[in-house]
């Protein structure tokens, strides 16, 4: 257990959970990618898919306890919340 810590510690490595409308293919899993290269570009990631049709469309992203919300329902709850 203690390597497994030093090893997320000296290499920056995150479990990742990628959520996404439909089964993710390889043009997806890309733009996952250089998605997270973007947000954290020091990190290296393990990712597991899940698939949940009740986003709509997009991804939400979740590193630890930290949301990227890029999905279609995540945008229109934040525009409805905003206009009320």
């Amino acid at each position: 257990m203690n390597g497994r810590k030093n090893l997320k510690k000296n290499y920056n490595i995150r479990k990742t959970k990628v959520i996404t409308a439909f089964d993710a293919d390889e043009i997806v899993k890309k733009n996952i990618d250089a998605y997270l290269k973007k947000i954290d570009p020091q990190g290296s990631h393990i990712k597991t898919y899940v698939t949940d049709p009740g986003i709509i469309g997009g991804f939400k992203i979740i590193v630890g306890n930290i949301v990227y919300d890029n999905s279609f329902a995540g945008k229109l709850n934040l525009i409805k919340k905003n206009m009320l």
